[in-house]
């Protein structure tokens, strides 16, 4: 029996599409941080820059996937039914781009609250959400046989998937939550009022981005769940791993923003050459603390 993908082809193509047009977000997010920040750490610069070239290589799987369903296997249901090397490639790099975004996080909570527990359990919670995905992206060519109609067939690899996503998205929660807790904690010290308002911003822009990547992890989850064939899947976890990137970008990309805010306020020296905010040492009963965000 052949695998008719006409009616499934549809949805993974304007998904993917709109995974295009985050990826052109992306591009000029790059343009703007490599163009504004540069005096930040090198090791930041090469998360961002690696994170571009993965995104890039990502994004060029997609076009060959596209192109391979759509015009080289066009009307041809014995070839169409296979799953082709580039399907996978960009699966591992959705995991791979995934980990280092949630990773970069991690490690800015570790710079902020050195709570030894929280980030055991925070890293143990990555691992295995790392660990599970890779295995159930090669299940399809491990314990099948690399076409659509063995992989709807078989419900191998769902469970695999499912413990994927959950994981991920209590991460992406647990991260949203420590950072909104840590930055809560700092704002009882802020007494003056543009020190109040300062760490509203951080608060409020930690906790959209936050929701963001955990309602597109929500929407893949869903789409997963319900949806009859892998292949509509497929196109969300692109969509999945541009959210996370442009989510990593956004967040250092609003110190600008911030800069220019404090800069407003007399009562403030804004030291942003890598990751703080300070104000001054005007008199002894200033509030003296060093609040690093999660950029």
């Amino acid at each position: 029996m052949a695998l008719n993908i006409a009616p499934l082809v549809g949805p993974c193509f304007v998904i993917t599409l709109l995974s295009f047009i985050l990826y052109g977000l992306l591009l000029a997010q790059v343009y703007f941080y490599l163009t504004t920040y540069s005096e930040d750490h090198i090791s930041i610069k090469v998360v961002v820059v690696v994170l571009c070239l993965l995104e890039t290589l990502q994004v060029a799987a997609c076009i060959h996937v596209l192109y391979t369903y759509l015009v080289v296997f066009f009307d041809d249901p014995l070839r169409i039914d296979k799953i082709i090397w580039t399907i996978l490639l960009a699966m591992y790099l959705m995991v791979t781009i995934n980990a280092l975004v949630q990773t970069f996080y991690i490690y800015r909570i570790w710079r902020l609250y050195r709570n030894i527990p929280l980030i055991t359990y925070l890293v143990t919670l990555l691992s295995a959400c790392t660990a599970i995905a890779f295995q159930s992206c090669s299940i399809p060519y491990v314990n099948l046989d690399g076409t659509w109609l063995a992989i709807e067939a078989s419900h191998s690899y769902r469970p695999h998937v499912i413990a994927s996503l959950s994981l991920g998205l209590a991460l992406d929660g647990s991260i949203t939550l420590s950072l909104a807790s840590i930055l809560r904690h700092r704002l009882a010290f802020a007494h003056k009022r543009s020190n109040k308002n300062m760490m509203h911003k951080l608060m409020f822009y930690g906790l959209g981005i936050g929701f963001l990547t955990m309602i597109t992890s929500v929407v893949t989850l869903i789409l997963f769940i319900t949806s009859k064939s892998p292949v509509t899947y497929g196109g969300m976890i692109v969509v999945l791993s541009k959210v996370y990137a442009n989510s990593l970008l956004a967040m250092l990309n609003i110190r600008e923003g911030l800069r220019k805010d404090a800069a407003s306020d007399d009562a403030y020296s804004v030291e942003l050459t890598g990751t703080s905010i300070s104000p001054p040492n005007s008199t002894s009963q200033a509030l003296q603390y060093k609040v690093q965000t999660v950029c």
